[in-house]
């Protein structure tokens, strides 16, 4: 941790690497707006983004959440876990990948999860997964730069 900001460490990076190959074929059709729209992959890299606190991916997320229809404030309130106004499946989807994130994706809430299968199917839930896993692992290289430069 860096200023209790989540960075990389070689065995998370390894165990990243080595799964990228499954998660990278579920999120590539969302970054086509299928699966999940562009506003919500948004809203779900920027829950995660909110936990783990990376710079740069808000920076770059908050622009392109803006883009895809969010509000300034819906964007703040995203990154500051806060869920109002949104659908009870996104949400538990939020709540999820928040949750994964402070995790730092070594295991999860079942219980979550299922409540998050119980408002999408498998393939949509595997795509938020996948989501969350990009832009954790975005975040977490930033975080590690930030480190290495002696940046807050």
């Amino acid at each position: 941790m860096c200023r209790e900001k989540p960075t990389l460490t070689l065995s998370q990076l390894r165990r990243d690497l080595s799964s990228l190959p499954r998660w990278i074929v579920r999120l590539a059709p969302t970054l086509l707006g299928r699966g999940l729209s562009n506003r919500f992959r948004e809203e779900l890299m920027l829950a995660v983004t909110g936990e783990n606190r990376c710079r740069y991916c808000q920076a770059v997320h908050t622009a392109l959440g803006r883009a895809s229809g969010l509000e300034r404030a819906e964007v703040e309130a995203i990154l500051a876990g806060q869920e109002g106004g949104r659908t009870e499946g996104e949400r538990v989807a939020l709540a999820y990948v928040r949750d994964l994130a402070r995790r730092g994706f070594e295991s999860r809430d079942e219980g979550l999860r299922e409540r998050l299968r119980g408002c999408f199917d498998e393939e949509t839930v595997e795509a938020i997964e996948a989501t969350a896993r990009a832009i954790n692992l975005a975040n977490r290289f930033g975080n590690t730069f930030d480190a290495l430069i002696g940046a807050r």
